[in-house]
C-alpha cells in the first residue's frame, strides 16, 4: 500500500451499512477515518487473525474499531460515538502484512482464517455487552481457571 506508514501500521476497515447517520447527513467515504470502505465481508463473518489480500497488498485483522469521540466532533454530532457502538457495526483494524497497490473495486479475499474462532462481532460484544459472558466462551477463558 504506497504511503502507508509501514508494514505494521494499522488501517481501518469500516462496512458502508453502518445504520448511524448524523444530523447533517454527510457521511462520505472516509468520514469515519477509515483508510477502506466495502461492502462486506460482515463483522460477524470476520474473525480476528484473518487475512485477506486485496490488491496486490496482504492485511490482518488485529481487532474492531474502537469507537473514539473525535468522530462526533468530526461529525458535529455529540452522540455519534454512543450511536456507532449502540448499533454492533464497529468494523475492524487492519495490519499490513505485504505492502502493495490497491485500486477501488479490487476483490477481497481471504488468504487464511484466525486460529481462534472471535469474530470482529463477538470480540465488539465482549468490550461493550457486558452480559456477553467472557467466561462462557471456550477460547476466552484462560487455561489456569
Amino acid at each position: 500500500m504506497a504511503g502507508s506508514s509501514g508494514p505494521s501500521s494499522p488501517t481501518r476497515r469500516s462496512p458502508t451499512r453502518t445504520g448511524a447517520r448524523s444530523s447533517s447527513d454527510d457521511l462520505e467515504f472516509g468520514r469515519f477515518g477509515e483508510n477502506f470502505t466495502v461492502d462486506g465481508p460482515a463483522d460477524d463473518e470476520v474473525r480476528i487473525g484473518d487475512r485477506h489480500r486485496i490488491g496486490e497488498a496482504e492485511f490482518e485483522v488485529t481487532q474492531p474499531r474502537v469507537t473514539c469521540y473525535r468522530v462526533g466532533m468530526r461529525l458535529n454530532e455529540p452522540r455519534m460515538a454512543f450511536l456507532l457502538v449502540a448499533h454492533h457495526r464497529p468494523g475492524f483494524y487492519l495490519r499490513v502484512i505485504a505492502e502493495g497497490q490497491v485500486r477501488a473495486c479490487d476483490r477481497i479475499t481471504r488468504t487464511r482464517t484466525g486460529r481462534g474462532s472471535l469474530t470482529v462481532a463477538d470480540t465488539d460484544a465482549l468490550l461493550y455487552l457486558p452480559a456477553s459472558g467472557f467466561r462462557t466462551r471456550p477460547h476466552c477463558v484462560p487455561p489456569w481457571a
